[in-house]
């Protein structure tokens, strides 16, 4: 009998090399102050802060809010939208997760519409137990923009980090 090998009829004309450039993981855990880009929005936590409450708004027994200073840009040509409640959220160590709360110490908004080559400027609340570390979630796949990002809020990056000179409340259009 005769042994019969087995060759694929594979077209010379077909690459099966990728390049590195395609291979090149995509960075999705950042630092206070590292500057995320996702499309024609740039994301920069800019701090944190925690607060016992105030005069209208107080948390739980336990509890604190966690302000957190988020600075948008939108580098594009168009006009932008962005949502404090639905691009951003919390989650601590265990992965119990915490959505933005209402507290009347936060600074700016983060809610709105950004003009092109403008940037925004706030803070978001968040309700959680006093003395936790936290990662903050951002999400613009809402608004249709790709990439989910995390920001551990216990770290501050090394890089330099540039704020624009003022804080433009004009590029928020309602």
């Amino acid at each position: 009998s005769s042994a019969s090998t087995f060759s694929p009829n594979i077209p010379a004309t077909e690459s099966t090399t990728v390049s590195a450039e395609t291979q090149a993981p995509v960075q999705t855990e950042f630092l206070i102050g590292d500057t995320i880009k996702a499309e024609n929005l740039q994301f920069t936590v800019t701090g944190t802060r925690t607060s016992p409450g105030g005069q209208f708004s107080k948390p739980q027994s336990g509890y604190e809010y966690l302000l957190v200073d988020v600075l948008v840009q939108n580098i594009g040509s168009e006009m932008e939208s962005i949502s404090s409640i639905g691009m951003f959220s919390l989650s601590d160590k265990d992965g119990y997760s915490y959505n933005a709360a209402f507290s009347d110490e936060t600074k700016g908004s983060l809610d709105g519409a950004i003009i092109a080559g403008k940037h925004i400027r706030g803070e978001l609340a968040f309700e959680v137990p006093v003395n936790g570390s936290y990662k903050l979630l951002i999400d613009p796949t809402v608004f249709g923009l790709s990439g989910a990002f995390m920001v551990d809020l216990s770290k501050k990056s090394t890089a330099d980090v540039s704020l624009p000179d003022t804080m433009d409340t004009s590029s928020n259009v309602t």
